[in-house]
C-alpha cells in the first residue's frame, strides 16, 4: 500500500540510481557508499525502505501507539525514548517485524507525518534490535548478516540505536554517550559502533559469571576493552600461562583465584598482575595502572 509514495520519493529525492542497495548484502553496500559516497541521498533511501514497513490501515491508531510505545521502551536506550518523546505532530509507528517478540531480527520505526513533505528523513526515529541467543548458528548468522544490511543504511538517520535482546537487560547500551539530539546518531562510526555494541555483550557472555556485573560496570565506564581467556606464550610459541581477562598493550593480567599459579610466568616477561575477586574490588586496581599508562 506504500508503494505508490515510495515510488514518488525515490523520484522526487533522486534515488533511483541506488535503490536497490538495501537489497545488497553488507559488503558490496560498504563498496557502493565508498565508491559515491553520498550520505543525504543514503538517508533519503533509508526512508523509502522504512515507509514499506509501515501499515497505513492501522500505523496511526491509538491501539498500535500503544502497543509501539510499550515495544520501543522495551528494547531501546533511554535517549531514544526521549527522543520519540520529544517528536511533535502526528506520528506513524511501525516498523520490520516490530510486533514479534520471538524475531531475530527487528526494527521500531517511529515517523512524523510532516517529515515526508518537508523531505526530512531525519526525523525518522529507528531502533535495531537483534537476538542474539539463536542455538543454530546458520540461524543467527542469517540474522547477522540481515542486522548489518540493515544498519548500513539507517546508520544515515541520526535518530538510529541499535541494540541486542541480551545486552539491553542487563543495560549495556546506557552507558554508551549517544548523540541523538545533536544530530548524529553514532558514538562511533559505521560498523565500528555495531561491533563494540555488541562485541561488548559477547565479553560478558564469555567471562567467567562471577565477573560479569563487575565487567559490565567497566565496559559502561568506557575502561579499555580486555582480551578475555588471554593465553600468554613463550619464544617458542608454547602456552605457559592464562589470564581471564588481559590487557596486552599496558601488560596488565587478570587472575582468578585458580590462576594463581601463573603469576610468576607473568612477572618473569614483564607483566603486571591482579587477583580478580568476586565483589569487583580489582576495578579500581585496573583504573589506576591503565590511567597511568595511558591506555
Amino acid at each position: 500500500a506504500m508503494q505508490p509514495l515510495q515510488n514518488k520519493l525515490l523520484t522526487r529525492l533522486e534515488l533511483d540510481s541506488i535503490r536497490k542497495i538495501p537489497v545488497r548484502n553488507a559488503l558490496e553496500q560498504l563498496l557502493l557508499f565508498l565508491i559515491d559516497p553520498q550520505p543525504r541521498k543514503w538517508s533519503g533511501l533509508a526512508l523509502v525502505r522504512c515507509l514499506g514497513w509501515f501499515d497505513q490501515t492501522s500505523m496511526r491508531t491509538p491501539v498500535t501507539q500503544a502497543a509501539f510505545q510499550s515495544a520501543f521502551s522495551d528494547c531501546s536506550v533511554t535517549a531514544l525514548q526521549q527522543q520519540l518523546q520529544n517528536s511533535t505532530g502526528d506520528i506513524a509507528f511501525g516498523g520490520l517485524c516490530w510486533e514479534q517478540q520471538d524475531e531475530m531480527l527487528r526494527v521500531l520505526c517511529a515517523l512524523p507525518l510532516s517529515a515526508i513533505a518537508e523531505q526530512r528523513p531525519e526525523r525518522l526515529i529507528t531502533n535495531i534490535v537483534l537476538d542474539t541467543s539463536a542455538v543454530k548458528e546458520s540461524t543467527f548468522k542469517s540474522a547477522w548478516h540481515g542486522f548489518l544490511r540493515v544498519y548500513n543504511l539507517l546508520q544515515f538517520l541520526p535518530a538510529t540505536g541499535f541494540t541486542t535482546v541480551a545486552g539491553h537487560q542487563t543495560g549495556l547500551y546506557e552507558g554508551i554517550p549517544w548523540s541523538f539530539m545533536k544530530g548524529t546518531a553514532q558514538p562511533l562510526s559505521g560498523h565500528a559502533a555495531v561491533s563494540a555494541a555488541v562485541e561488548g555483550q559477547a565479553l560478558l557472555d564469555e567471562v567467567a559469571e562471577p565477573l560479569r556485573a563487575a565487567l559490565q560496570d567497566w565496559l559502561q565506564s568506557q575502561g579499555p576493552v580486555p582480551d578475555i581467556a588471554y593465553e600468554l606464550m613463550n619464544a617458542q610459541g608454547e602456552i605457559i600461562a592464562e589470564a581471564e581477562l588481559a590487557w596486552p598493550d599496558a601488560q596488565l593480567a587478570g587472575l582468578l583465584a585458580e590462576q594463581a599459579c601463573y603469576e610468576k610466568q607473568f612477572r618473569h616477561q614483564g607483566w603486571r598482575t591482579l587477583m580478580l575477586d568476586d565483589a569487583g574490588d580489582w576495578l579500581g586496581v585496573a583504573r589506576r595502572i591503565l590511567q597511568k599508562e595511558n591506555v
